[in-house]
């Protein structure tokens, strides 16, 4: 496994096996408060050019990260408290601003999926809302809750987000790696 940091950025990637995985840590900004230690995962090309939306979900699904949809990405930043999500994209590459105004813009590509952390802020920037985007969140945390960055909630998000619990398995492997690599 090799490590590295893309220059101009917050992104590390490691290469794995299969997919490359990149970690991106955004702190608190704007009244989005991200994750105090876990970072946003992006993992790249696990799918490949095609891939079918309702597999992912079943993927998702027997990998134990269930309330699963196929939409797209809401246009403005918003962020869970109680609950941590993946999102794969089957549509074309989009670019999206992970972890509030001041976060990164990340170019999610066809086959691509990102684990979003509790408080991570996300937003669609340019590209078709309707772009094939599918959710999921971990057992348990399925009835998720909708922030947007307001001052109002922040405050209270702030307590929740740490106490969210870790999935139990990684979306894509139905197992503990790689996502217990990252989040601990």
């Amino acid at each position: 496994m090799k490590s590295y940091e893309q220059p101009g950025t917050s992104i590390v990637m490691t290469e794995q096996a299969d997919f490359s995985i990149e970690t991106l840590v955004v702190p608190t900004n704007e009244n989005v408060p991200n994750h105090p230690r876990l970072p946003f995962l992006i993992y790249r090309k696990v799918w490949g050019d095609k891939p079918d939306p309702h597999l992912v979900l079943t993927n998702f699904a027997s990998c134990g990260w269930g309330g699963g949809w196929v939409n797209g990405i809401f246009p403005f930043h918003h962020y869970h408290a109680e609950s941590h999500e993946v999102l794969a994209n089957t549509g074309p590459t989009i670019n999206v601003q992970f972890g509030g105004p001041e976060g990164e813009i990340v170019a999610f590509g066809t086959g691509d999926i990102v684990l979003i952390p509790a408080g991570g802020g996300h937003c669609l920037m340019a590209g078709s809302r309707a772009s094939g985007i599918v959710g999921a969140y971990p057992a348990g945390q399925e009835d998720w809750d909708l922030k947007r960055n307001e001052p109002q909630d922040h405050e209270l998000a702030l307590r929740q987000i740490p106490e969210v619990a870790l999935p139990t398995t990684d979306p894509v492997t139905g197992n503990q790696f790689p996502l217990f690599n990252y989040w601990k």
